[in-house]
């Protein structure tokens, strides 16, 4: 009878655990992915080519790689090659793309003239707000951090993910552009102690491989987006941290908050904009191309 007993609680345990992985295992299913470059997609007979750009529903997934229908066929594609829908990983999230309406680049309380109240994305999903794009790694960092936040009774609103290197370039030069209409004692005063180069990436940005998020916070029990040190995407001395770290003030006070989290589940931010946070260091372009698909 004893050892009945233990055969009884042996198998349970088994299914219990199965159960478990069985769980752990469907993280992703019905999520969509994006192909960031040519990839290679293996049945275990045959591996193909597939082109980037291309967008898949997760089918299932396996040690890090995730089945997908190519032809009416089952393939297993590397996680690590693909970028995911953030909204469908993390439906409580808020996804508002403001670079998909009107960009709000802003500085010493002007717009900078051709990044303010301009268009850049134009995919349907970055107009509606059902897409944002990200690295796996990012996006599970992410739903650790809204998972947080939910609980606190607030929620994250993106407001960038992902951006195409062709985005950033232009506005590389179009922000060069305006700050060469500025005297040399404007830019000191509004860069402040930390210089031009923290505000204008000098070659990739970490957005163009899907590993950076520019997000606020949105509080449930009010409605309303809480306040920050600047607005988003000011870019001036006053979003800086040194700015905002050790002031006594609401918004001050939910900018530590925001950051606090985001350290707390493995990101790092941005010394120079409080909205800003990635996933590890930005790769070398020289090295790793940046990724330039549209948005």
């Amino acid at each position: 009878m004893k050892k009945l007993t233990m055969a009884i609680v042996t198998m349970i345990m088994v299914m219990i655990m199965a159960l478990s992985v069985n769980a752990e295992g469907t993280e992703f299913v019905g999520c969509k992915i994006r192909t960031t470059h040519a990839t290679s997609a293996s049945n275990g007979i045959n591996t193909i080519m597939v082109a980037e750009d291309n967008i898949f529903t997760i089918l299932s997934e396996d040690n890090g790689k995730f089945a997908i229908e190519i032809n009416g066929e089952n393939y297993w594609i590397d996680s690590n090659e693909v970028f995911i829908n953030v909204k469908d990983y993390i439906p409580s999230i808020e996804v508002n793309l403001v670079m998909a309406d009107k960009s709000i680049f802003q500085m010493a309380g002007e717009g900078i003239t051709g990044l303010w109240g301009e268009k850049f994305y134009n995919r349907s999903g970055s107009e509606n707000g059902t897409e944002a794009w990200l690295t796996v790694v990012a996006a599970k960092k992410l739903a650790k951090a809204q998972e947080i936040f939910l609980k606190d009774g607030k929620c994250i609103v993106v407001n960038d993910a992902y951006r195409p290197y062709a985005v950033t370039r232009e506005f590389q030069s179009t922000y060069r552009a305006y700050l060469n209409t500025k005297s040399s004692s404007f830019k000191k005063k509004w860069f402040g102690t930390l210089g031009e180069s923290w505000f204008l990436a000098q070659k990739a940005s970490s957005h163009n491989y899907g590993i950076a998020v520019d997000i606020t916070l949105r509080d449930l029990k009010t409605g309303n987006i809480m306040d920050m040190p600047t607005a988003m995407h000011n870019l001036d001395y006053r979003s800086a941290e040194y700015n905002w770290v050790n002031v006594d003030a609401p918004a001050c006070e939910n900018a530590r908050y925001l950051a606090r989290v985001m350290k707390q589940v493995g990101m790092k931010r941005l010394k120079s904009e409080w909205w800003h946070f990635q996933d590890g260091a930005t790769p070398d372009s020289s090295k790793v191309a940046p990724v330039d698909i549209p948005n």
